[in-house]
């Protein structure tokens, strides 16, 4: 279809990324500046310069300090540097502004600036001054210049002679330059600039300077003019800077820059201005900055797709809207049938045709796009199908016919079908000869003149059917029913079988089975795919006969351990042939071994079998179990060395292989049993004759008979349990045996062996009672017997509880500690040793030792019983230092008895002496012995209130000494 864009602008935003350069020694950063001056009087000069960098991608930052250099214009001598301060404080970012506020403002690109100013001072010169700033280097992007990132910048200003006689301040530009341009979008700018003096201006593109270089990018101070231009790269120029067919120019007059920027990247643009009093120059102002060229895009793009209309199978036609809108709504037209505000429409065309669409988007909002385009409406479709072509046999040929529902709207189709090795004839037409080799489906895609394409499949179903079939008759038959395994194949599946048996029946299942009346010859036909368009059939000879052999069940027999048995085969089948016979184990065989008939005698249960072979070499087996019934009574006692009682246990040890077991026991003449383990009381000890019968009225019984000794040996101890009234009194234990007519000695052990006193080795023994205590006494007799009793020794009234503590538990000679034991009205107390003790008959008296000493309490209840206890008083050696010896700071001789002397403080002072001052450093007080203090006196006069200073040296019992001074306050 044609299309017609009739109204839109198309702006498209390209991403510019100034992309950080590999440096050591210089900078890529520097996008734009200028230099300013403000004559303040009196020969005062603000300087003010500005200077652009990169947000981003601009290394470094600012420079801090900025050096400003001022020259002579005519001997281009150096005359001063003036290194300026940055000020954070003063840092901006420009506008991204553009003409068209419908266009879409970038956000990568980013310029900082910041001004550096300050206040020098020129005096009158009849050269002037050219005050100037200088660093390296630009930004490696510039497409216009050669070598950016080795060009440095220079902003200077030329001051005259006229303009410091009349106190001049140069032009400064009203408008920061604009950061990014739209490629292909007229430029109008107003680059002018204010003269406070109200000078005549003229304003000119010019070439930007070069300054500093990679080697030196921070000159301090900048270079003396005279100053060089950068160098354009062809076919740039000062004459076409951004290139294209409408170059760059301002207005001499005004200021107004304007141009049509066509070619895109980063440009380079220098413009100066010539500041005229009566005709006579008296200043000059360079500014350069780089611009960013990119293509822009709109807020509001008109668009929709109609890609999706082709290959239509009707004239109804969905518009899918992909037009791009901040706000605002949208008007269809549909030439001039139809008109909507829908965003995506669907809309019928009354007929086929050239039509005009057109979208008009972003109605309300400040701005609208719109987008047209010219519809040749057609149908345009394709929907092939085709007919299951009829079934064929193998080796068939058969025509296939496509068809076009919609084949009367195109001009021409082209078919093309696969398999294409199948068809025979009209290949690129709808129909085709192809050849029927086995079930395949055959496809066709068709392409119409719309270049639409539409495909469609058929199967043709090849009926291939063979029949084929297998008699199962068993090699050692023994009936007239004869398997028939249907072999047959066929495509398709699951056809219809029809079986004629001879000229006995028919049949129609899959794999029959047919019952003969008798053995012989027959013929077995069989027709696949009866009544399909392609049946097969077969026709297969065959002999029936019957040569097998069948063997009768012989039942299983149960037999006692020793018995023998006769078994006896019987074949069903006997008249098709002799048989014979082989048993099987034939160890148990004792008679018959060949024959139908055997007389076995095993010796353990087994399973016999016994196989049959005729004269075919046709045979059978059948197993039959023979279980043996094996019985063995015995029986045994528990160990009756050690015995105690005339009660005994029989333990049954008989073995049988039998589920079930009766037992018949019989005590002497004494009585019977038929328990499994029983357990009788005999009347003494003595020789018994005992008898057991295993499987007592069973098939196979056996007896076992013993004779058993019942003896007393055992012994049978007792021990009672004691009591003490105090803990170490003496208690005795008697131990008794209650077989002792039956035992001719004993010897027995006490534990434990240390609270024994005496009797150990005899049936009474005495022993001493500390704490609570379990008593075991073990016997052995003569017959090597052995028993334990065990008895538990108690105390009535425990020791008294006793708990002793010293605080403190370490004291310097001379100092006392308090001693703390258990408070109880009911205790006596006694105190060792008692020669350092305030008191040795109470639960708390004070201790005052001499050396380290262990302290003992006895203490006695109300039941007399005791209990001792100890604790130990350390005796610390002594410290020459403080706190142990120290000098108050601070006492009041007021006469109230408290506090009213300053003494030197400790108890291992052996030597002393302390000097008191006053603040003028007389000596008021001095002592030679610590029992002597000051009492505030001098001269025998009283001292005022006041801080007075001291010295004071020591010597302590260990030799040591002591020196402190400090300060002491005197209080009244």
């Amino acid at each position: 279809m044609k299309r017609t864009l009739l109204i839109s602008f198309r702006i498209i935003i390209i991403l510019f990324f100034l992309e950080f350069c590999s440096i050591s020694a210089y900078a890529t950063h520097i996008v734009g500046g200028e230099m300013n001056y403000r004559c303040l009087g009196n020969d005062l000069y603000e300087i003010s310069l500005v200077v652009f960098r990169d947000c981003d991608t601009g290394i470094p930052w600012f420079d801090d300090p900025a050096s400003i250099g001022v020259f002579d214009p005519i001997t281009n001598d150096t005359l001063f540097e003036q290194r300026i301060s940055l000020d954070n404080a003063i840092n901006d970012t420009l506008d991204i502004y553009l003409p068209d506020t419908c266009l879409i403002v970038p956000s990568t690109a980013c310029i900082h600036t910041t001004t550096y100013i300050d206040t020098i001072t020129l005096p009158f010169r009849t050269s002037g001054y050219i005050i100037a700033y200088q660093r390296c280097c630009r930004n490696q992007d510039i497409v216009n210049i050669i070598n950016p990132e080795d060009a440095g910048s220079t902003y200077w200003s030329y001051i005259s002679p006229t303009a410091l006689q009349l106190c001049n301040s140069s032009a400064v530009f009203k408008e920061w330059p604009r950061v990014y341009l739209c490629s292909g979008v007229p430029i109008s700018f107003d680059h002018s600039a204010d003269d406070i003096d109200g000078d005549s201006i003229v304003y000119e593109l010019c070439t930007p300077f070069h300054g500093a270089s990679d080697v030196l990018p921070i000159p301090q101070p900048p270079n003396p003019p005279p100053y060089t231009n950068i160098n354009w790269l062809s076919p740039y120029g000062l004459n076409n800077m951004f290139g294209g067919a409408d170059p760059l120019v301002i207005d001499p007059v005004t200021g107004l820059l304007t141009g049509t920027p066509q070619n895109m990247g980063v440009f380079l643009v220098g413009v100066c201005l010539n500041e005229y009093r009566n005709g006579i120059l008296i200043s000059s102002t360079h500014r350069d900055f780089q611009h960013i060229v990119g293509t822009c895009d709109r807020m509001t793009i008109a668009e929709f797709d109609t890609t999706g209309l082709s290959c239509n199978t009707d004239l109804i036609f969905p518009f899918n809207n992909t037009s791009q809108v901040v706000s605002g709504t949208y008007n269809w037209l549909f030439d001039t049938l139809f008109a909507t505000t829908q965003v995506n429409p669907t809309f019928t065309f009354p007929d086929t045709g050239i039509y005009d669409v057109t979208l008009v988007a972003g109605i309300g909002s400040p701005c609208i796009d719109t987008f047209a385009v010219e519809m040749n409406v057609e149908i345009e479709a394709i929907d092939l199908s085709v007919l299951p072509p009829q079934i064929a046999c193998l080796g068939d040929s058969i025509w296939i016919v496509a068809s076009d529902a919609y084949k009367g709207f195109s001009d021409s189709t082209n078919y093309t079908w696969a398999p294409d090795s199948l068809v025979l004839y009209g290949q690129g037409t709808d129909s085709v000869l192809v050849f029927a080799n086995q079930t395949t489906q055959f496809s066709v895609y068709g392409v119409n003149n719309y270049g639409c394409s539409d495909n469609a499949s058929a199967t043709l179903t090849v009926q291939q059917i063979d029949a084929s079939f297998i008699i199962n008759i068993p090699p050692c038959n023994t009936s007239f029913n004869v398997q028939f395994q249907n072999n047959s194949t066929s495509n398709p599946q699951n056809n219809n079988y029809q079986w004629q048996f001879d000229t006995l029946g028919f049949g129609t299942a899959t794999n029959p089975t047919f019952t003969f009346p008798d053995t012989g010859s027959y013929t077995v036909t069989l027709v696949a795919g009866a009544g399909a368009v392609c049946p097969d059939t077969i026709s297969i000879p065959f002999d029936l006969t019957l040569t097998g052999i069948e063997l009768g069940t012989i039942p299983s027999q149960t037999i006692c351990n020793g018995d023998s048995v006769w078994l006896k085969a019987n074949n069903l089948y006997s008249q098709l042939g002799a048989t014979s016979y082989t048993w099987i184990p034939s160890a148990s065989i004792i008679l018959g071994q060949g024959t139908d008939s055997v007389l076995l005698i095993p010796n353990n249960s087994i399973q016999v079998q016994v196989l049959g072979t005729n004269i075919h070499g046709c045979s059978d087996s059948v197993n039959l179990d023979i279980d043996v019934v094996v019985v063995e009574a015995f029986f045994d006692t528990i160990n009756l060395q050690c015995n105690t009682s005339l009660t005994i246990p029989f333990l049954n040890t008989s073995t049988n292989n039998l589920p079930v077991s009766n037992y018949q026991w019989q005590f002497d003449t004494l009585g019977y049993g038929t328990a499994t383990n029983p357990t009788f009381t005999f009347p003494d000890t003595g020789l018994y004759n005992i008898n057991l019968i295993a499987d007592f009225e069973g098939i196979c019984p056996d007896t076992f008979n013993m004779n058993v000794y019942i003896p007393l040996h055992g012994l049978d101890l007792d021990v009672d349990d004691v009591q003490v009234i105090c803990k170490e009194d003496t208690v005795l234990l008697t131990v008794g045996n209650s077989l002792d007519t039956y035992t001719d000695y004993v010897n027995y052990q006490w534990y434990p062996d240390g609270a024994i006193i005496s009797g150990q080795g005899t049936d009474s023994a005495y022993a001493l009672i500390d704490t609570f205590t379990n008593f075991t006494v073990i016997g052995v007799n003569s017959h090597g017997c052995i028993d334990t009793a065990l008895a538990q020794g108690t105390i009535i009234n425990i020791s008294p509880p006793l708990n002793i503590i010293a605080l403190p538990d370490s004291v310097f000679v001379g100092e006392t500690t308090q001693l703390i034991s258990t408070n109880d009205i009911d205790y006596v107390y006694n105190w060792i040793p008692d020669t350092t003790l305030s008191d040795y008959y109470i639960f708390n008296p004070e201790a005052k030792p001499r050396i380290t000493t262990v302290y003992y309490l006895i203490v006695t209840n109300e039941f007399g019983c005791k209990t001792i206890d100890s604790v130990i008083v350390n005796i610390r050696e002594p410290i020459c230092g403080l706190p142990m010896v120290f000098v108050p700071n601070a006492f009041t001789p007021d006469g109230d008895g408290y506090n009213d002397v300053l003494m030197v403080n400790g108890n291992n002072i052996t030597q002393v002496t302390i000097s008191v001052y006053n603040r003028w450093g007389q000596k008021v007080f001095e002592s030679n012995d610590q029992n002597i203090g000051w009492d505030g006196k001098f001269n025998g006069n009283d001292l005022p209130p006041d801080v007075y200073g001291y010295y004071m040296k020591c010597t302590c019992d260990n030799g040591s000494d002591l020196f402190v001074k400090g300060n002491i306050t005197l209080l009244r």
